[in-house]
């Protein structure tokens, strides 16, 4: 499956800060460690997530759906699609839905 995931500058996990590798390589979770999955945002969660780049990502079944998120054992980056999305702490609650409402319009998402 296709997604979007958020990540910060130089494709760093947001809370983990783990640097996903660019080229296309595929990640996995460590063996029954669901508490690790990669999550990633469909289309109607991107107003939930933001950080400085927003990749495509392509996820392995089988996947997890949440209600703000989708998670999958093994993914990859794709291809960046945006970078320096984001403001500062401050302007991040005010400016998140706005945002993510620009980015998927200017994406054609």
């Amino acid at each position: 499956m296709i997604a979007f995931k958020f990540l910060g500058a130089g494709a760093v996990a947001p809370y983990t800060q783990f640097p996903w590798p660019v080229g296309g390589e595929w990640v996995s979770a460590p063996a029954g460690r669901a508490d690790v999955w990669i999550h990633a945002c469909r289309r109607g969660d991107l107003s939930y997530w933001i950080d400085e780049e927003i990749w495509r990502i392509e996820l392995e079944a089988p996947l997890v759906e949440t209600r703000y998120q989708i998670a999958s054992a093994r993914g990859r980056l794709r291809c960046r699609l945006a970078s320096s999305l984001g403001g500062g702490l401050g302007a991040f609650e005010a400016e998140r839905a706005w945002q993510a409402h620009w980015l998927a319009e200017r994406l054609g998402l």
